[in-house]
């Protein structure tokens, strides 16, 4: 299946069509019978027909892509890539936040390789940045040639990106992925909420209010568009004012509400039109009845913020009031920089100085 393909890449010429409809059958019986189909061979002939860059199957690949495990995914997205294929661009962006690390890395790939329209639409199986991807060296196993080592050797195998690839214009369907990505499972949504952030919280290092994970990697000199962040923002600013805020839930509620709570501390920091909404929310969650590690999270958030950013009044006091010992304490400690130090009232440092537990005390003296 493999020579059929790469023999088509090298002559420039397509399948012919007894080639072509072998291949095609193949794909076609995992569509109908999933469960009796020889996942390599259908990876085989995936692989194939996106090296002949047979554009008539890319509605099939993106059934693949969507429904496939996880190899036949990969390998659906390489192919996607390949084809040059601009209908693929939906379905790769929701690759890159819902599946599996293989996947949505092949699925970056492919979307580095999708161009415009208009230069999509103009490649030839001999043009292009792709058109001459040697095949890697042959592995052996016990059994002769090591197909799945192949497979996933020519997947992983690096391919200049295009200077413009299509999904910078498509910015709903980019959001649309990340919104639904966040209304996964409560790992998929912790996953796509991590991939928000950016690496080091310090705003000097951030280039918008978010990251957008592996995407950046199909970006033109790694960066995301501000105006495109910002579209992402617009579009999941629901859900994650929704998961910030206390709610019903075991450790992973908690987990999630930590993330989410953090994403938005990092658009709070940001220069991004929505970080006046973003710091109110903070505001929202310390007047909360959240868990004290949330509420903590957010006072050490709150803090960080510049003084002309964040509101005049005492927002801490309240903390200092909370029956948790800790948390009284790490709000003084946190108080105890002075650009935080007009978020607690002289009145609330005086009581906290009588307070019944001696290490409270100790540390509310320490602060004049």
């Amino acid at each position: 299946m493999l020579v059929l393909g790469r023999v088509s890449e090298l002559s420039g010429q397509p399948l012919s069509p007894r080639a072509r409809v072998v291949l095609v059958a193949a794909l076609e019986a995992r569509r109908v019978r999933s469960e009796e189909s020889d996942e390599l061979l259908v990876s085989a002939c995936v692989q194939a027909l996106g090296r002949a860059r047979e554009k008539s199957v890319a509605p099939l690949l993106i059934e693949l892509l969507r429904r496939g495990n996880d190899e036949i995914e990969r390998q659906a997205a390489w192919a996607l890539g390949r084809l040059g294929e601009v209908r693929a661009v939906g379905p790769l962006l929701h690759a890159v936040f819902v599946k599996s690390i293989p996947v949505r890395s092949a699925a970056v790939a492919a979307l580095a390789q999708l161009g415009t329209t208009s230069t999509s639409t103009s490649l030839s199986p001999t043009t292009g940045p792709t058109a001459s991807v040697p095949l890697p060296t042959e592995r052996r196993g016990l059994d002769g040639l090591d197909v799945a080592r192949l497979l996933t050797d020519v997947v992983v195998q690096p391919i200049p990106p295009r200077p413009s690839p299509a999904w910078l214009d498509a910015p709903g369907e980019v959001a649309a992925a990340v919104r639904d990505a966040i209304g996964e499972s409560p790992e998929q949504a912790l996953r796509t909420l991590d991939d928000l952030l950016w690496p080091k919280p310090d705003a000097s290092e951030q280039q918008g209010p978010l990251r957008l994970g592996p995407l950046a990697a199909a970006a033109p000199g790694g960066v995301v568009p501000a105006a495109l962040a910002q579209s992402v923002l617009t579009t999941i600013w629901p859900g994650l004012h929704k998961l910030a805020l206390p709610q019903a839930g075991g450790s992973d509620s908690l987990l999630l509400q930590s993330a989410a709570v953090r994403v938005v501390g990092q658009v709070a920091r940001s220069a991004a039109p929505d970080s006046s909404r973003a710091v109110s929310l903070l505001q929202e969650i310390l007047a909360s009845s959240a868990s004290p590690q949330i509420l903590l999270l957010t006072a050490s958030l709150y803090a960080q913020l510049l003084p002309s950013q964040r509101d005049a009044q005492p927002l801490f006091d309240r903390l200092l009031s909370h029956s948790e010992r800790w948390v009284r304490l790490q709000t003084l400690r946190l108080v105890r920089d002075a650009a935080a130090r007009p978020l607690l009232s002289a009145a609330a440092l005086a009581k906290a100085k009588q307070d019944p537990d001696g290490f409270v005390r100790e540390a509310a003296q320490q602060i004049k």
